[in-house]
C-alpha cells in the first residue's frame, strides 16, 4: 500500500508541474524568437515582457524594456518603435482584431497622441518623436469613427479627450478636426450620429507644421481650410476664427470671436466659395473666391454680417449666398453689400440671382464713396455708364451717369422706381405712391430741368407700339395710362391726352391721332 502511494504521489505532482507551466503557442515561440535575434544584434536590449498586438497579426510584438520600463513595437522583424513610451495600443474598426498598425496611438508622460510610421521616424531618438508627434490627449478611444460624407481618402477619425472635454482628431496623424467643445464621450457620439460634419482635407499635407503653429500659438485647434492652401479654421476657447500661416507662426485675419465658421467644399484642393460666419444668433458670410479673387490676408475686408439666416444656393455651377433681413429673403453683392436683389421674398429658392463682372464690382466701389446711395444697378443694354441708385436716407431712386469717381444726375432720386431708357428710347416711366408717370431722355431733350413730362399720377399703363408711317421697317411707341378705371393715350411729350379717358382696356384705344 505504501508503495502505490508513493508512486501515485509522485504522479500527482508530476501531472500538477506539467499543468501548470506556461504553453507556449507556435506565435509566442515565434515572437521569443524575433525578440532574441534582435537583441543578440543589439537592436534592443533586455526585454522584460512582450505581448502580441492580436493573435491575426504575428509578427506585430510590443515588448517593455527591462531597465527603462518603456514600451517598444516590433513589426515583421524589425523595430518600429524604440522603446520610448508608457504604453501602446492600436486603433481599430469595430473589433479589437482588425487593428491599423500604421498609426499606433502611444502615450508618454500622461499625455497621449498618434504615431503615424509614415510620418514620424520612430525609430529615432526620443526628442525628433516629440517633434513629430501631438502628444497632447488626456484620453484617446481607440476605435475608428469612419465618415463616408467625408470626400477624401482621410475618413478615420478617432474620439479623444482633452481636459473635461472630447473632440475628434485624425486617426492618421492626430490632428484635430473638430473643437473640444463636448462634455463627455457619449455626447460626442450623438453630435456623430446627427451629422456633425467634418472637414474633407488631405491630411497628408499638414501634420507636423500644424503641430508646430499650434505650440507657438493661443489657439488649441487649427483646421485646414483646404488641402492646397495655408488658411486654416482657429479655434480658441470654442470660438473659431480664421488664420493665415506663415513657416511656423499664425497671422490672424479674423479674430476668433464666432461660435462657428462653416463651408461647403466642391473640391478639397481649392477654397470654399463661402465660409458662414455665426455668432450672437446672427449670421454673416465671406466670399473667398469668384470673379474677385480674395487674398487670404484680405478676407476680413469682406465679411457681410447681421443676417437671419443665410442659405447656399447652386446655381448653374455658380454658388450664391442668399440672405434673410426682417423675414424676407434677399440677395447682396458679396463684396460691397450692395442689394441686388431687394429683401421681399419668401424663400431663398425664389430669389433672382445674379453677379457682377469685375469692372462692376470696381466701379460699384467708387460709387459707393462718391454717392450717399444703398443700392446700384447698372444698365447693361445701352452700356454708357448710366446707373440707377437708392438713396440711403430716402430710399428714392434716381438716375446717373459715369465713372471712376466721376457721376452725373440724369433724372433727381425722387422716384420710387425708375425704368431705364431702352436704345435710343425717348422716355422712362418712373413710379412714385403706386402712380406712374413720364421722364424724357436727357439726351434727347435741351431743357434738361424740365425731364418729368408727365408727373406720377397714373394707376398703371401700357407701351404699344405701331408701324411707322414716317419710317417703313421701323415702330412708334405710345403710352397709353389708366385713370380711374379708364383708358386713353398720353403724349409722353408734353403730357397732353389723345382722348378722354373712356376705354376699357389699351387694346380698344384707336390709334392716337393728335387733335
Amino acid at each position: 500500500m505504501k508503495s502505490i502511494f508513493i508512486n501515485n504521489f509522485k504522479l500527482s505532482v508530476l501531472t500538477f508541474v506539467c499543468f501548470n507551466l506556461p504553453i507556449l503557442t507556435s506565435a509566442q515561440e515565434d515572437a521569443e524568437r524575433i525578440l532574441e535575434n534582435l537583441k543578440e544584434d543589439y537592436i534592443i536590449g533586455e526585454y522584460s515582457k512582450y505581448k502580441l498586438v492580436t493573435d491575426h497579426i504575428k509578427d506585430g510584438i510590443l515588448f517593455q524594456d527591462k531597465e527603462s520600463k518603456k514600451w517598444g513595437f516590433v513589426y515583421r522583424n524589425d523595430i518600429r518603435i524604440n522603446p520610448y513610451f508608457d504604453e501602446i495600443i492600436f486603433p481599430y474598426y469595430k473589433h479589437k482584431d482588425s487593428v491599423e498598425i500604421a498609426c499606433p496611438i502611444t502615450k508618454l508622460e500622461g499625455k497621449w497622441g498618434v504615431t503615424n510610421e509614415y510620418y514620424t521616424n520612430l525609430s529615432g531618438d526620443l526628442e525628433t518623436i516629440r517633434e513629430d508627434s501631438f502628444l497632447n490627449y488626456d484620453e484617446i478611444v481607440p476605435e475608428i469613427h469612419k465618415d463616408s460624407t467625408v470626400t477624401t481618402y482621410y475618413k478615420d477619425f478617432l474620439k479623444a479627450r482633452r481636459g473635461k472635454y472630447w473632440g475628434l482628431i485624425s486617426k492618421f496623424n492626430g490632428v484635430p478636426v473638430t473643437a473640444f467643445q463636448y462634455k463627455n464621450e457619449k455626447k460626442l457620439s450623438k453630435a456623430l450620429a446627427n451629422g456633425l460634419k467634418l472637414p474633407s482635407v488631405d491630411y497628408s499635407s499638414f501634420g507636423s507644421s500644424i503641430f508646430k503653429i499650434l505650440r507657438s500659438s493661443a489657439y488649441t485647434t487649427a483646421l485646414p481650410v483646404c488641402s492646397d492652401n495655408n488658411l486654416f479654421l482657429v479655434e480658441k476657447n470654442n470660438f473659431w476664427g480664421l488664420a493665415y500661416q506663415v513657416y511656423d507662426d499664425l497671422i490672424t485675419e479674423i479674430q476668433a470671436e464666432y461660435t462657428s465658421i462653416d463651408f461647403s467644399l466642391k473640391s478639397q484642393y481649392n477654397l470654399p466659395e463661402h465660409l458662414i460666419l455665426t455668432k450672437d444668433n446672427a449670421y454673416g458670410f465671406i466670399k473667398t473666391n469668384g470673379y474677385e479673387e480674395t487674398p487670404i490676408n484680405q478676407i476680413n475686408e469682406g465679411v457681410q454680417f447681421g443676417f437671419e439666416d443665410i442659405e447656399l444656393i447652386d446655381k448653374n455651377n455658380t454658388e450664391y449666398a442668399v440672405t434673410k433681413k426682417d423675414g424676407k429673403w434677399g440677395f447682396i453683392e458679396p463684396y460691397s453689400g450692395i442689394i441686388l436683389s431687394d429683401y421681399i421674398y419668401d424663400n431663398p429658392e425664389d430669389v433672382p440671382l445674379y453677379y457682377l463682372d469685375e469692372y462692376e464690382v470696381s466701379e460699384m466701389k467708387n460709387i459707393l464713396k462718391s454717392l450717399p446711395v444703398s443700392k446700384i444697378e447698372f444698365d447693361n443694354n445701352n452700356g454708357d455708364g448710366v446707373f440707377r441708385a437708392k438713396q440711403k436716407n430716402t430710399g428714392k431712386w434716381g438716375m446717373y451717369q459715369g465713372s471712376s469717381g466721376e457721376y452725373t444726375e440724369l433724372i433727381p432720386a425722387k422716384y420710387d422706381e425708375i425704368n431705364f431708357f431702352t436704345w435710343n428710347g425717348d422716355f422712362s416711366i418712373v413710379k412714385n405712391n403706386q402712380k406712374y408717370g413720364v421722364v424724357v431722355s436727357p439726351w434727347s431733350n435741351d431743357d434738361s430741368n424740365n425731364l418729368e413730362t408727365i408727373p406720377c399720377q397714373y394707376d398703371d399703363y401700357k407701351i404699344i407700339e405701331y408701324d411707322s408711317e414716317n419710317y417703313p421697317g421701323n415702330t412708334d411707341k405710345f403710352i397709353a395710362f389708366k385713370k380711374q378705371k379708364k383708358w386713353a393715350f398720353v403724349d409722353y411729350k408734353d403730357g397732353k391726352a389723345y382722348s378722354e379717358f373712356k376705354y376699357e382696356s389699351p387694346e380698344d384705344l384707336p390709334y392716337p391721332v393728335s387733335n
